[in-house]
């Protein structure tokens, strides 16, 4: 299954440019659309077959032969022109085989409603001025296939239009559900690409400061409510300063990279880690009393003072960390008061020499 959706989506993809801006998802509808009507069209000319008339085997050929003109327009980057051409083709198709060769009773007009779906989720801004006029032309034909009599001309017997009938509302159903598929798949994948943006740092891709801080607001809820203990620790780089003036901004980066993945593979899995801003860190540890946090935030700091850390210019920079840390207590009212213990256990573990973990005291 997961085969025939990655294929899929390789056909859905084609025709869109390595520069493709937001509005590629257009080229993946017109893509959809053409590959689901060539489908519709082959069915439909099945029953086609059974009534032995010439005239409709070569318009049924035509109209598929356009179907392919367009997807190859689309592929190849004409898609303003193959967007167009594609309820022309729908139009003319059902409404010419529904007067002259089908009949109104096979039902075969109501595929045009898949032209509302199709001009609001294919056509570009470019030629987004093209909509109405196409959703007035569908209804005048929908309305024209009611209005036009059942004259000598048509071909199929009611059995047949029945078939039909059912073949139409299947078709038209999967047409719409794909399209809205497509829409809705799109709309959730950039949902979840706004969401990254807004909770996960771009340089190191651990969550930022704002998702951090909404994780601590959660874990320290949680322990009001659940009377446990959570404990907050802010992680400093030692001489990060002095790192990024000897090395460079680039090495910089790659410390700070490093050594986020190398904490984020470190703590446990219940842990929240977060950048808290410049070369600080903060890590979230519920259900953790003080000594437990002591000994999870010095065997990070070992991790990342046995890293080798080598640059893009083959040089191999020492990392050390400092950590402050502190609890929850029964004289906590905010979050932010933990925090701010933390900071300052912080600045203690940095004047008594940094590359070590102190915890807060009131002492």
């Amino acid at each position: 299954m997961s085969r025939i959706r990655a294929c899929i989506d390789q056909f859905l993809g084609l025709g869109v440019g390595v520069d493709a801006d937001s509005s590629s998802y257009h080229v993946q509808v017109v893509n959809l659309s053409y590959l689901l009507t060539f489908a519709a069209f082959l069915i439909l000319f099945i029953p086609s077959l059974q009534l032995n008339n010439v005239f409709l085997l070569v318009f049924e050929i035509l109209s598929l032969g356009f179907l392919l003109f367009g997807l190859y327009l689309n592929i190849n980057q004409r898609q303003n022109y193959a967007a167009i051409l594609f309820p022309v083709i729908v139009i003319c198709n059902t409404s010419v085989k529904t007067m002259v060769f089908y009949g109104v009773d096979s039902h075969l007009h109501w595929f045009l409603a898949v032209i509302g779906v199709y001009v609001y989720t294919a056509f570009s801004r470019e030629i987004r001025h093209w909509r109405v006029p196409f959703l007035i032309v569908s209804v005048a034909i929908f309305i024209l296939c009611y209005a036009y009599p059942n004259s000598s001309q048509i071909l199929m017997t009611p059995e047949q239009q029945v078939v039909v009938r059912n073949l139409t509302f299947i078709i038209t159903l999967a047409a719409i559900s794909g399209a809205t598929a497509l829409v809705v798949g799109r709309l959730r994948r950039a949902n979840s690409d706004l969401r990254k943006l807004a909770e996960l740092d771009e340089l190191t891709g651990i969550a930022n400061r704002r998702k951090v801080l909404a994780d601590a607001v959660n874990i320290y809820a949680d322990a009001v409510i659940n009377m446990e203990s959570c404990v907050y620790a802010i992680v400093d780089l030692d001489h990060f300063k002095k790192i990024n003036d000897t090395y460079g901004h680039e090495a910089g980066d790659v410390v700070l990279k490093s050594v986020a993945a190398k904490m984020d593979e470190t703590i446990r899995p219940s842990d929240k880690l977060g950048r808290y801003g410049g070369e600080e860190f903060v890590v979230i540890m519920p259900d953790t009393d003080i000594a437990q946090g002591l000994q999870e935030m010095d065997r990070l700091r070992q991790e990342v003072s046995d890293m080798l850390i080598e640059t893009d210019m083959g040089v191999v920079v020492p990392v050390t960390l400092s950590v402050g840390l502190s609890a929850i207590s029964l004289e906590t009212n905010r979050y932010e008061e933990i925090l701010a213990e933390a900071d300052s256990a912080l600045y203690s573990a940095k004047r008594e020499g940094r590359n070590r973990v102190s915890a807060y005291t009131s002492f």
